[in-house]
Order: structure tokens, then C-alpha cells, then sequence
């Protein structure tokens, strides 16, 4: 579960980078808050599906908030890159340095909430039991072998 949530705050920044996936207005208080719930939700399933201490899960309350933190200021970026990227396409010239500047943005925007997310996994990996993290990879059917 932890790794889903993880994966899914992922895959909602990359379905972003590419234009698809749900419309989310990263602005919208209320998206923001839903997909915040959704990901605490998820986080607390995965620490009762390996019977999580009270110190642990203490721990890692909140190992959500800096991945959200990061996909949603990515979201924000996107209307001003797609804008640029489609001001490129409608101009006689398109010009590459501005081309290639908003996708070294996007990438390294990108890369910022993987980075997020790496930590995050990073401390629940220190919080969580080597049996618990086993516990968690087989459910989600990744195994050591």
C-alpha cells in the first residue's frame, strides 16, 4: 500500500507531464485536500496491513505531505508550459532554446517529486521491520527472488 500510494502520486505526475489522466486543478483547494485524504488513507491502510506500531506510525505521519507538495507545484507549472510549447508550435519559427527550456523545467520539476517520493520511501524503509517491509512486497507481489 505504501508503494501504491507512492506509484500513484507518480503516475499522476507523469500523467501530467504528458496531458493525460484526470483533470485536477492544483489551484482547487478541494482537489488538494481529496487527493491529500486519498494518500493518508492509503498510507494508513499499508501501516494496519503490517500491524504498524504506534511509535512507527507516529513516525511516518505525514510521509505523504512532501510528495504531494511537489506533484502539486508541478501540476502548477503545466499551463504555463503547455502555453509556451504551443505559442512554439503557432510561431513561424519555432525557437529551440525555449523549447528545450521548458522541457529541462519539466524535467527537473518532474524529478523533484521523484525525488520526494524516494525519501519518503527512504524513511518508511527505516521506520518499518524488515518483515513488514517483506510483508508489504509480497502483497504487492515484488519479491526478493
Amino acid at each position: 500500500m505504501l508503494t501504491r500510494t507512492l506509484a500513484l502520486l507518480t503516475t499522476l505526475a507523469v500523467a501530467g507531464l504528458t496531458g493525460c489522466g484526470p483533470r485536477i486543478d492544483p489551484s482547487d483547494p478541494e482537489d488538494r485536500a481529496r487527493i491529500s485524504r486519498r494518500a493518508a488513507d492509503h498510507l494508513e491502510d499499508a501501516l494496519d496491513e503490517v500491524d504498524a506500531t504506534d511509535a512507527q506510525r507516529q513516525a511516518l505521519v505525514g510521509l505523504e505531505g512532501p510528495v504531494l507538495a511537489e506533484a502539486f507545484r508541478f501540476f502548477e507549472g503545466q499551463p504555463a508550459a503547455k502555453a509556451t510549447l504551443w505559442g512554439q508550435w503557432g510561431s513561424a519559427e519555432a525557437d529551440p532554446a525555449k523549447v528545450h527550456a521548458v522541457v529541462d523545467e519539466r524535467v527537473e520539476s518532474l524529478r523533484k517529486v521523484m525525488h520526494a517520493a524516494a525519501d519518503a520511501a527512504l524513511r518508511a524503509h527505516a521506520t518499518l521491520t524488515p518483515e513488514q517491509r517483506a510483508e508489504l512486497a509480497q502483497e504487492l507481489g515484488h519479491r526478493a527472488d
